[in-house]
């Protein structure tokens, strides 16, 4: 009887071998076919991999099949064309409510508008604190005498909902920091990139246009000296592609990317349908299609409408067609309490805060100590040759 224990296990080990060997027989030519079928040669996917992972296989894998542009703004004028004014001029240091009903594009120009994206369908009275907190939070980098170059506006869509569109309202005219968009799913992803775009592309003149979502600490004491190394008279976006998987269009993430203002101008002029404004598209993948979209740079021939048959997987920087000049900044914006976060002594910003103690009373708390422990203050140092701007309070 002690001897069959032994035979026992050793025949159950054979089926368990068996069944095995029957498995992988059958699941590698199954998983095979899947894999081929969507990453076969034909595929850009297979391209895209190879190209982001395996760079030395093959030059042949470094761009990937590209769908059809944004085409209407290839008859826009070239972002060249529209440069703000560099350096800015010396300031009137008048309040703007005192400018009396002065046209948007006649105000003195600024060196940043920060832009944050704001909801107003969904959890209407969190926005509404968290609006308030990053009122009272985000120029406390700048200081007093120069906060006239920094302008903050909250951007918004509609709500369905004619008692909050009341309360909106209200908080706009209190506020006058607002600017409402009008989209076909009234606050959704539709569209809302593509018409702040062209909205601000016709207001107040800036050097720099960044946006953000309302869940990110921009860190002006990192980001206003990051933007002076930068020349705003080029056609300029910038933004961090850290996370980014290959796509068909080189990209930024969504969370927080900017412009010169000639990219804005450029989008604003530009004859784009509503189809094309509200495609379903994910916003960072929807800024990427639009920047590659854009028209050809002086001296350089148009594209003709589908003759765009490859693009970089990563960009290409400047553009030698457009002359766009990708400037990534990588980690510099990350995730809060992240292993990847880049210390707030040198990231431009952090995001992912899910409430509002998280954002004021500690993720900006971390802020504050970390430039501290840095010997740094959590605030802009002007440089000399922009000690000229200066507006006594």
């Amino acid at each position: 009887m002690r001897y069959r224990v032994p035979q026992l296990l050793q025949s159950r080990s054979r089926i368990l071998t068996l069944l095995l060997i029957l498995g992988l027989a059958v699941g590698i030519p199954f998983y095979a076919a899947l894999w081929y079928a969507q990453y076969g040669p034909a595929s850009p996917d297979l391209q895209k991999y190879l190209a982001h992972h395996y760079p030395f296989l093959s030059s042949s894998v470094s761009h990937v099949d590209a769908p059809t542009p944004i085409l209407s703004l290839l008859a826009s004028e070239s972002p060249l064309l529209h440069p703000p004014p560099n350096p800015l001029p010396p300031p009137t240091c008048a309040p703007i409510k005192s400018l009396g009903q002065v046209e948007p594009s006649k105000l003195p120009p600024l060196l940043l508008s920060l832009h944050i994206f704001s909801n107003a369908r969904f959890n209407a009275q969190f926005a509404k604190l968290r609006r308030n907190i990053i009122r009272r939070t985000i120029l406390m980098g700048v200081p007093h005498m120069y906060r006239h170059l920094v302008e903050v506006k909250f951007i918004m869509g509609r709500s369905w909902d004619p008692a909050q569109e009341t309360l909106h309202d209200r908080e706009e005219k209190n506020s006058g920091d607002m600017i409402r968009l009008s989209m076909p799913d009234g606050d959704g992803e539709r569209g809302k990139a593509a018409e702040w775009m062209r909205l601000v592309g016709g207001q107040r003149v800036a050097q720099w246009v960044v946006k953000c979502d309302d869940d990110v600490i921009p860190i002006l004491p990192n980001l206003i000296p990051y933007l002076l190394t930068l020349d705003p008279t080029q056609p300029t976006i910038l933004g961090s592609s850290f996370h980014n998987e290959p796509d068909k269009w080189p990209h930024f993430s969504k969370k927080m990317y900017g412009f010169s203002w000639g990219i804005l101008r450029s989008v604003t002029e530009a004859r784009m349908h509503d189809d094309e404004k509200h495609r379903f598209i994910e916003e960072g993948r929807y800024i990427g299609v639009m920047m590659n979209s854009l028209t050809s740079k002086p001296g350089h021939p148009p594209i003709a409408p589908g003759s765009i048959a490859k693009v970089p997987t990563r960009p290409v920087s400047p553009d030698p067609r457009t002359g766009l000049i990708w400037a990534d900044v990588g980690r510099r914006i990350s995730p809060w309490k992240d292993y990847w976060t880049v210390k707030a002594s040198s990231a431009l910003a952090w995001y992912g805060m899910e409430n509002d103690q998280q954002y004021e009373e500690t993720a900006m708390a971390d802020i504050i100590r970390e430039m501290h422990d840095a010997g740094r203050k959590y605030l802009w140092d002007v440089p000399d040759d922009l000690k000229y701007l200066a507006c006594k309070p």
